[in-house]
């Protein structure tokens, strides 16, 4: 190490063996230094070029003064929206507060930061938010989406098992439990608008991201780039959140929201309560798994098969087992292998007491 890099680096405690004790010294020195969120931790600038840094302002190492567009930490929700920022510089000064070390973004509001990766040049996160456990829907959320017992634990178990964390986020960008994508986010996103417009304006409003539109059936994405100082829309508004590390983070930080995983069945269920025939999560659960890995054509697919076996006992498990055998065949052994497992399995026995 020459003497300029030492001088860069920063005093380190003098090293007495050149073994394993070398090492620990050099990571406790690191740890005093500042450890991953230091100035000179490997992600800064002096970081191999794969690092993402997204086209804003310097970042502060504090946040910047309160702004009469911002909102203290003690202020309640329900006022965030009636300050959200209306111009670039506003945007700009919002997105300058959350600090980006390589692929970690810090909220201010956060005590721990929001971990990214990326695979194969696309930001991903593959979600800290079960379906299941401490953040899952209750039976009386599951009823406020005018969803039935049943079919709530038909749903629950295939986003548990074959779906996605609420805060889950990869390429394109997809988002969620389905992993929403295209004009399937944008509806996701304003299903969660619709439901807690407070929260929504908190975690993304306030960034410049909105959900536009005259009518509900057909909103329309709206980012910032502040690069530009413009308001963009369709294709480009999903380029920015899926490219910048910043709103990628806020889009995954979205996702702890309860109104975002309301959200998120609700626009599930909303264009699906049409599917209701014989009362059995197993069912349900075959149908949802059908959407979920086929679209709708599965679901019909499966239905026709349904309608062939109604009225015999076990007729639900016969039409079961033959869409998984001709799915087999068809070349979808992955699907057909799920399919076998939602079958048999005692989960779907009967409905939930939760």
């Amino acid at each position: 190490m020459s003497v300029h890099d030492s001088e860069r680096k920063g005093s380190r405690p003098p090293v007495s063996t050149e073994g394993l004790e070398a090492l620990l010294d050099r990571w406790v020195s690191d740890l005093e230094r500042g450890g991953p969120w230091s100035d000179k931790s490997p992600e800064s600038p002096s970081a191999p070029p794969n690092r993402i840094v997204p086209e804003q302002p310097p970042l502060f190492d504090e946040p910047p003064p309160a702004t009469e567009h911002s909102t203290p930490a003690s202020e309640p929700r329900e006022n965030v929206q009636e300050r959200a920022p209306t111009t670039a510089d506003e945007v700009r000064s919002a997105r300058a507060r959350p600090r980006v070390q390589g692929l970690g973004v810090l909220f201010p509001e956060d005590s721990a930061p929001v971990l990214l990766a990326r695979e194969q040049g696309q930001l991903v996160h593959r979600g800290t938010v079960a379906v299941r456990g401490p953040c899952a829907l209750s039976r009386e959320e599951w009823g406020r989406l005018g969803v039935s017992a049943t079919s709530a634990q038909g749903l629950e178990f295939v986003l548990a098992w074959f779906g996605a964390p609420f805060d889950a986020a990869g390429a394109g960008p997809s988002w969620g439990v389905w992993s929403f994508s295209g004009d399937a986010l944008v509806h996701a996103l304003a299903c969660w608008k619709r439901l807690e417009p407070a929260t929504f304006e908190a975690r993304l409003g306030t960034l410049g991201i909105r959900v536009v539109g005259e009518s509900p059936e057909s909103p329309a994405l709206a980012v910032v780039d502040v690069t530009t100082g413009q308001w963009v829309q369709g294709r480009q508004a999903l380029a920015l959140l899926g490219e910048d590390p910043l709103l990628f983070a806020a889009l995954v930080r979205a996702g702890r929201e309860k109104g975002a995983r309301l959200g998120q069945v609700a626009c599930l269920v909303e264009p699906s309560l049409a599917l209701t025939g014989e009362d059995s999560p197993r069912v349900f659960a075959l149908r949802w798994h059908a959407e979920l890995r086929l679209g709708r054509r599965g679901v019909s697919r499966f239905d026709a098969l349904l309608r062939e076996e109604a009225g015999a006992a076990g007729g639900s498990v016969r039409a079961g087992l033959r869409f998984a055998s001709a799915l087999r065949s068809s070349g979808h052994a992955r699907e057909a292998g799920e399919v076998r497992r939602i079958v048999s399995s005692p989960e779907l026995d009967g409905v939930s007491a939760r």
